[in-house]
């Protein structure tokens, strides 16, 4: 787990301005969960959803049923989950050390990303991806790296498609291990055959450059494995 601070801070510009904007607006009520599991019912500023989430814009001012009744249901999702998104919503933070109900680190930074490009929120996503390059290179530097566990793998293939920059990273942090870990045949085809592909593409030229000096090169971009089209 990240050590190096306790809050993930977001860089958006004039965050605090923009949430003052929307602190007198009307709200918008999202229940989060489903009956046979744990629910939580949200009050969030509806025109900062919209702002942010073209997700929330089409489901607030569409001609759908949550237009007129003012509440949405998320049956598939995770309250802890949500509630992270609210944070960065509405602070551009998240509070690292609020980690009840997370199984690993991993299993909740992904989960949050899934969660963004549900809800169609590039910056968040973007803001996601940025803490988990910086988690890896840390890792990488400490030699004690942690993995996503296979059914995070596994959960980002099934949630996402062959564009994916979430996927692109996964493998691309597989792809330059020391050593490769086993696979597990239960593993999706597609990420095997990305592992592969990267490593055929990537191989470093012999005396030029180290596996780990291209692997970090390409975590310090900041724009490396972001989402187009964020403001």
């Amino acid at each position: 787990m990240p050590n190096d601070s306790l809050v993930w801070q977001s860089h958006r510009s004039a965050s605090s301005k923009l949430t003052l904007r929307y602190m007198f607006t009307d709200a918008v009520t999202i229940v989060v969960g489903n009956e046979s599991g744990a629910s939580k019912i949200f009050t969030v500023h509806k025109a900062l959803l919209c702002h942010h989430s073209s997700f929330f814009e089409a489901a607030c001012k569409g001609n759908f049923k949550e237009s007129f009744t003012n509440q949405i249901h998320l049956p598939e999702d995770e309250p802890i989950i949500f509630d992270d998104f609210l944070q960065w919503l509405y602070l551009g933070a998240i509070d690292e050390t609020i980690d009840v109900g997370y199984t690993h680190w991993w299993d909740r930074v992904i989960k949050l990303h899934i969660l963004g490009d549900k809800l169609r929120v590039i910056e968040f996503q973007n803001f996601m991806i940025d803490l988990m390059k910086k988690e890896v290179v840390a890792q990488f530097k400490r030699k004690d790296r942690v993995l996503p566990t296979w059914d995070r793998v596994a959960a980002v293939y099934d949630a996402t498609t062959a564009a994916s920059e979430l996927r692109r990273l996964i493998v691309t942090i597989f792809a330059y291990q020391p050593q490769l870990p086993t696979f597990k045949s239960v593993l999706p085809q597609d990420f095997l055959f990305d592992v592969l592909t990267v490593l055929k593409d990537d191989t470093p030229v012999p005396h030029r450059v180290s596996q780990q000096s291209l692997f970090e090169t390409k975590m310090r971009q900041d724009d490396s494995f972001h989402v187009p089209g964020s403001v």
